[in-house]
């Protein structure tokens, strides 16, 4: 009885641990929200990845470069990304113009 007691608790250890030092990171995304954006040129990428709530990251190259800051959305929004140039995007709410309008971001990407 005490060995299983035992081994519970080092299984439910070590999971712990697991999951703090992953930073819950694979539980943070819809994973039907997943877009992404090709720039003109073919030679670089960004993909927006949403919360629960809809609030967009921007990743480049596996690294978060947007983190979305507000409170989410009540209501699906679909994220558009429209290259500026190669290594500038905007980030806008298209499908939710008149009720989102402010929810637009320019962002550069990194070299």
């Amino acid at each position: 009885m005490k060995k299983t007691i035992t081994i519970v608790l080092a299984v439910l250890t070590i999971s712990t641990t697991m999951l703090l030092t992953t930073g819950c990171w694979i539980f943070k995304y819809d994973p039907d929200y997943e877009h992404t954006f090709e720039s003109p040129s073919g030679e670089k990428s960004v993909t927006v990845r949403c919360d629960w709530v809809c609030r967009p990251d921007v990743y480049y190259e596996d690294e978060c470069i947007f983190e979305y800051e507000g409170s989410g959305f009540m209501e699906d929004i679909q994220w558009e990304v429209e290259w500026v140039s190669e290594d500038e995007i905007i980030l806008s709410a298209p499908s939710a113009k008149a009720k989102y309008s402010d929810e637009v971001y320019t962002i550069k990407l990194p070299d």
